[in-house]
């Protein structure tokens, strides 16, 4: 018979060495390794006007008790484009936004409309696929007024023959049957802000669109 003991020992040690990178791989948003997108930005109503289309990679960067940060840069040639921050506390800051940018900023989730670079970050832990809907609601100050913004977050299952079918994934590789798509709508028009196509288990999304830009993961 084997010694319990011995068992204990080894799983423990097995623990160890992957337990931590696995957990941290199964966080939405914080990748272990780099990541690749292509984002195509809507160029406008000019006539002739074509899409514009860049690359980036996504690097998980400095780690504490009390933040992770999570790099953007541009390729060809490698230039910073700005940080993601996710505080223990559950605040999630993207470090370039200015002041003057229209954003939604609750626990675990920032929307910024209208940028051109994918930081949008969802509570896509809070959202299985068929789960209740749930309405944020946020106040802003402009021009002395108060403004409100409601915003209503769903989620439902979406399979892998869809997302083919509808050219929302680009990476390499074999792709779980079952996928998820988180999606974000203004309560009061119905139009969409944001959605994103989410594998189970992975760190970062397979797909994002909103009304500005597309963006795929490709590697």
């Amino acid at each position: 018979m084997k010694n319990p003991l011995h068992c204990l020992t080894l799983f423990a040690l097995i623990f160890f060495l992957i337990g931590p990178s696995y957990a941290l791989a199964l966080t939405p948003y914080q990748p272990v390794v780099p990541v690749e997108i292509m984002t195509e930005a809507n160029a406008g109503d000019l006539p002739g006007s074509q899409p514009m289309m860049s690359q980036m990679i996504i690097r998980p960067a400095d780690q504490s008790s009390e933040a992770v940060h999570i790099g953007f840069f541009r390729t060809a040639p490698e230039q910073a484009i700005g940080t993601l921050t996710f505080l223990a506390s559950g605040t999630v800051m993207w470090d370039a936004v200015t002041a003057a940018s229209k954003q939604f900023q609750a626990d675990n989730l920032l929307i910024i409309p209208g940028l051109t670079i994918p930081v949008d970050v969802l509570p896509v832990h809070l959202f299985p696929a068929g789960a209740e809907p749930a309405v944020f609601e946020f106040h802003r100050q402009a021009g002395g007024r108060t403004f409100v913004d409601r915003i209503r977050v769903s989620a439902y299952a979406v399979s892998s023959d869809q997302a083919l079918q509808a050219q929302w994934i680009r990476i390499k590789g074999e792709v779980p049957p079952q996928l998820r798509m988180i999606e974000v709508n203004d309560l009061q028009t119905g139009k969409l802000i944001v959605r994103q196509l989410w594998a189970p288990g992975s760190a970062w999304w397979l797909y994002e669109q909103t009304p500005f830009r597309c963006s795929w993961r490709i590697q």
